[in-house]
């Protein structure tokens, strides 16, 4: 049965409205960034830039799952389930979430060999230098968290719950894939990593076709994350 909505209750509009939403906040929370920084040194914690992008990700990743909330589900009144909040079975989990996610990696491995062969001076994401500045086990497990855990979530929800199924009713699957996958890699704004991460979106929306679930989406934009950063985490510290 395919639990994916051919005619989805939500619009184009709302995953724009949700979107430029957290575009805002986040542009108005960095241009008044000063009192954070002042709030977290008269309380005695540290105002260092990792504390920043902690609280930074903690906000927006709030505000996303409850625009999401308010916007799609309660505005709409439908079941979560229509977003792909389901459980899948074992099988799913292993094949599409696991070894599909082994996939994704390489293949963004090696998209990004040629990206750096064309371009070899880019800039770090902002990610990356968090793991170079992180202190200690206790710093490095909280990355990993975002990274491999509260960020894939909050992504797959928006970009394959939301977004895919909109695409998917008038373009098709296959179009539906390549056209969610193009607008999570220019989401990033990131020019010259767009076509990894697009094709990187292209792939967890055909897992999802797959498997009907966020959760195996997540899983599988986990074990990518989370290996990159742990890459990244022995790149700069000459590990290896």
């Amino acid at each position: 049965m395919d639990h994916i909505p051919e005619k989805p209750e939500w619009s184009l509009l709302d995953f724009i409205v949700i979107y430029a939403t957290i575009i805002i906040v986040a542009a108005l929370w960095n241009m008044n960034g000063e009192w954070l920084t002042a709030a977290l040194i008269k309380s005695g914690l540290s105002a260092d830039i990792l504390t920043l992008f902690l609280f930074s990700f903690s906000v927006q990743f709030t505000i996303t799952l409850l625009l999401i909330w308010l916007v799609v589900i309660r505005r709409h009144r439908i079941s979560v389930v229509q977003l792909g909040i389901r459980q899948a079975s074992f099988k799913n989990y292993i094949k599409y979430g696991l070894w599909g996610g082994m996939l994704l990696l390489l293949i963004i491995l090696l998209l990004s060999y040629l990206l750096q062969w064309w371009q070899p001076e880019l800039e770090p994401q902002i990610f990356e230098e968090m793991l170079h500045l992180a202190a200690g086990w206790p710093q490095l497990l909280l990355l990993f968290l975002i990274g491999a855990v509260l960020a894939p979530f909050s992504e797959e929800l928006l970009y394959r719950g939301v977004l895919y199924p909109l695409l998917r009713n008038p373009l098709g699957t296959g179009w539906g894939i390549a056209a969610a996958g193009l607008i999570f890699g220019l989401a990033h704004w990131d020019a010259y990593r767009t076509i990894p991460l697009a094709v990187g979106g292209a792939i967890l929306c055909y897992i999802y076709e797959k498997t009907d679930s966020i959760f195996v989406t997540t899983m599988a934009h986990g074990v990518w994350n989370g290996a990159m950063a742990v890459i990244v985490y022995i790149s700069y510290n000459n590990l290896m």
